[in-house]
């Protein structure tokens, strides 16, 4: 099984490479600076040691420039029916996003043993849920969507008995402008998060700068000190009194 350690450096790499490759920004790699930031509290030899582990067992590939990993899928996406992919799709995509969500979502898929059977135990809780109503024919995706996020959100459990059922998956297509549009924002808030992360790291040195000077100028009065008080005995050894 694998350790605390190298799951949460594996989900680092993944989530950097999902957003990526949804923002359509190419390589889809994750860098040590990415993964830094996306492993907080955890050293750089952890995370080097880690990323050996995770190399060796097929999850990671290293890119031919130093520090840059791309994520090996170990799934069977095209074993996947559509309407499995897409809610995969959507999962994946949130937890991107949403940290918090990542968490739970990852927890719940080694729970069930894996992402194949997590992502047919929340369909089939989908379609569970969705045979309670039969008097509707057509769900949106919001409300699809919904129900996956509860599925992970509380990590319930899929039902023994499923019904039976067919779903139609509709891909409406996107326009030009409208992906023009996306890939516009995608980018931008891309852009934005890096000068976020840029500015916190030298607001950082900047304290770290601070602290260092205080130090050295507290050290300095330190020394000052003592050497007035040596100089201060070395006085009294020499000092007359008049009778």
């Amino acid at each position: 099984m694998m350790n605390d350690l190298d799951k949460k450096v594996l989900d680092a790499i993944r989530l950097v490479c999902l957003f990526k490759e949804s923002a359509k920004l190419y390589p889809v790699i994750c860098d040590e600076l990415e993964l830094g930031t996306n492993t907080p509290g955890m050293s750089r030899s952890d995370r080097q040691e880690a990323l050996k582990r995770l190399e060796a067992a097929g999850h990671i590939r290293r890119g031919r420039t130093i520090n840059r990993y791309y994520y090996v899928p170990t799934i069977n996406d095209k074993d996947m029916n559509a309407y499995e992919a897409k809610l995969k799709k959507y999962l994946d995509e949130t937890a991107s996003k949403d940290k918090a969500f990542a968490e739970k979502y990852a927890a719940k898929i080694e729970k069930d043993g894996g992402i194949d059977k997590s992502i047919k135990g929340c369909g089939d809780y989908i379609a569970s849920e969705v045979s309670k109503n039969r008097k509707r024919q057509v769900w949106t995706d919001p409300e699809i969507y919904g129900m996956a996020l509860h599925y992970y959100d509380e990590g319930l459990t899929a039902p023994t008995n499923t019904p039976r059922y067919d779903v139609v998956v509709t891909n409406p297509e996107l326009t030009e402008e409208d992906k023009k549009r996306l890939e516009i924002e995608a980018k931008q808030a891309v852009e934005a998060d890096y000068r976020r992360k840029a500015e916190q790291r030298i607001k950082d040195e900047a304290e770290r700068a601070e602290k260092r000077r205080k130090q050295a100028e507290q050290k300095k009065q330190e020394q000052l000190e003592k050497k007035r008080k040596e100089l201060e005995a070395e006085a009294t050894l020499f000092s007359f009194e008049e009778e």
